[in-house]
C-alpha cells in the first residue's frame, strides 16, 4: 500500500492485513483493515515528540492488536529530554501505559519505520550503523551494531522457520539486504552474555544486474545506486529503483516489475491479509 504525502492520513505500519494510520493534522491514530471496511480510532500518545510507532496484530482477529510508540519528552527548558520511553495502546485501553525507559536520547532516522521479528520491533538509529530492538513480550530495550557491509543499505529483519523461539526474541537476528546486485541474509547471533551480536553472511544469491536492466530496458551502469529494499513480506522481497517498483520470490529467486506508474514519491507498505478475509467466510461468523 502507498500513501502520498498530500493525503490526511500518513501511513506508520502494516502487518497481518491491519494499517496504523496518522492523522496529519489532528495527530489522531487509527487501525483499520482496510479489507472488512473497519477502523478503531486511538488518541494520540501523551509525549511531546513522538519518533516512532509499531503495530503489533493478531493474525487472524482484526479487533487483537497493540501499537506502540517511540517517544521523547521536553527537558522543561524548551529542549527535548535526554531520555527515550516506549509506550502501547490496546483496543479498550483508555490510556497510553509506559513499558519501557532507555537512558539515553535514541535518534531515529527521519521517517524510520518499524521492522519486526523474532518477538520484537526495530528502528534504525541515524548514522545506520545501530538499530534499536523493543522485545514486545519483556517489554525491554536494546541497542544493537550492525555489521559494516550493511550501515549504509537498506534493510528488513526477517524469520527463518527453524530458529522461532516462540517469540522469545531468544534466536538469532537476520537480516536481508540487496548489495552488488545480490540478494544477501546476515545472522546476528549473541556472544556470551553481553547483549552484543556477532554477525556473519550465511546467504547470497545469484547476481540480479543483467534481469533488472533487460527487465526495464536500461543499462547495468544505471543499477549501481538507488536500489532500496522497502520489506520482505510471505517469502516475497520488494525493491524499489528511482519510480520502478520491483519484487523477487525468495524461493523460486524470480524477478518482476509490479507497477509502471512512477513510485518515487510513494510511501510503499507490503500488504499481507488473511485469506479468506471474514466477509467471504460467513461460517465463522455464526452464518
Amino acid at each position: 500500500m502507498g500513501g502520498g504525502g498530500g493525503a490526511p492520513w500518513r501511513f506508520l505500519d502494516c502487518r497481518n492485513g491491519r494499517v496504523l494510520l496518522k492523522n496529519r493534522g489532528t495527530q489522531e491514530l487509527a487501525v483499520a483493515d482496510p479489507l472488512a471496511w473497519s477502523c478503531v480510532s486511538l488518541s494520540p500518545p501523551p509525549a511531546a515528540r513522538a519518533v516512532g510507532y509499531g503495530l503489533v496484530a493478531d493474525d487472524g482477529d482484526s479487533s487483537v492488536f497493540r501499537v506502540f510508540c517511540i517517544a521523547q519528552d521536553s527537558d522543561g527548558d524548551g529542549g527535548v529530554s535526554s531520555e527515550t520511553r516506549a509506550m502501547v495502546l490496546s483496543p479498550g485501553e483508555l490510556s497510553w501505559a509506559d513499558v519501557a525507559v532507555h537512558p539515553h536520547r535514541l535518534n531515529l532516522t527521519t521517517a524510520s519505520r518499524a521492522m519486526q521479528a523474532n518477538g520484537s520491533l526495530y528502528w534504525t538509529l541515524e548514522g545506520g550503523a545501530s538499530v534499536v530492538a523493543l522485545n514486545t513480550a519483556t517489554n525491554e530495550f536494546s541497542v544493537l551494531e550492525l555489521p559494516p557491509p550493511l550501515r549504509q543499505l537498506s534493510f528488513d529483519v526477517v524469520e527463518k522457520g527453524e530458529d522461532e523461539d516462540g517469540g522469545g526474541g531468544g534466536g538469532p537476528l537476520y537480516l536481508l539486504t540487496m548489495r552488488g546486485f545480490c540478494v544477501e541474509v546476515w545472522a546476528g547471533a549473541e556472544d556470551g552474555g553481553a547483549g552484543e551480536l556477532t554477525w556473519a553472511r550465511v546467504e547470497k544469491s545469484v547476481r540480479f544486474h543483467k534481469a533488472m536492466a533487460m527487465l526495464q530496458h536500461d543499462s547495468v551502469e544505471m543499477y549501481h545506486h538507488g536500489l532500496d529494499v522497502v520489506g520482505v513480506v510471505t517469502g516475497v522481497l520488494f525493491l524499489r529503483h528511482w519510480n520502478c517498483l520491483l519484487s523477487i520470490d525468495l524461493e523460486t529467486m524470480k524477478l518482476r516489475k509490479l507497477s509502471d506508474e512512477d513510485c518515487s514519491s510513494a510511501s510503499i507498505y507490503p500488504y499481507a491479509m488473511p485469506w479468506p478475509p471474514s466477509f467471504l467466510n460467513p461460517a465463522e461468523h455464526g452464518a
